[in-house]
């Protein structure tokens, strides 16, 4: 009988808990489920994490997962076209994002959260660098907690009063007098 436990038990510790997916023949439908699970596990992170910040279907996203701190995944919410890959990291195991929201023809960086048993580890750094491909396209603003302007300025953003009428109008609602917000802007070379 103690045998027969303990061989259980070894059989437990080599199974790996995973994600059902259902319907496992077909690679869109795989793909379509897991992006939902992410999408769960990524408006969880920023409920716990930063709650006045919400993700949208209109934003691109690169997160971290703890399974794989050292790459990031570029991923567009709305987009079901993208290949299945077994090394993408499972959608529980967020702890670091960031989004590129689209304001007009223009970017705005929002919503950069890293979890807080995680940070000091290079994430929020890791994670512009991962993203800073995408940003070269298009002029890139964000608005930065003023704490942050230096981290933002080791990427290549500086301060600047105006931005083009839409940043500046999203600023403007943005920046309040408890909660003030420096304005930046990407440089392009």
């Amino acid at each position: 009988m103690n045998e027969e436990y303990n061989s259980k038990l070894k059989r437990r510790d080599m199974q790996q808990t995973q994600w059902i997916v259902t319907e496992p023949s077909d690679p869109a439908m795989q793909m379509i489920r897991l992006q939902q699970l992410q999408w769960s596990a990524l408006k969880q992170l920023y409920r716990q994490q930063m709650p006045y910040s919400k993700p949208t279907l209109k934003d691109k996203i690169a997160i971290i997962s703890s399974d794989n701190q050292v790459s990031a995944e570029m991923h567009h919410s709305g987009d079901t076209n993208a290949s299945t890959d077994v090394n993408r990291p499972r959608a529980n195991n967020i702890i670091a994002a960031i989004r590129i929201k689209p304001v007009g023809q223009w970017q705005l960086i929002t919503g950069l959260v890293v979890s807080s048993e995680h940070r000091g580890q290079g994430l929020a750094h890791k994670l512009l660098e991962f993203i800073t491909p995408e940003l070269q396209a298009n002029d890139c603003y964000v608005f930065a907690l003023p704490h942050l302007s230096h981290f933002y300025q080791q990427h290549g953003f500086v301060k600047v009063q105006l931005a083009v009428n839409d940043i500046q109008q999203l600023y403007l609602k943005h920046h309040l007098a408890q909660k003030p917000l420096v304005l930046m802007r990407r440089q392009t070379l």
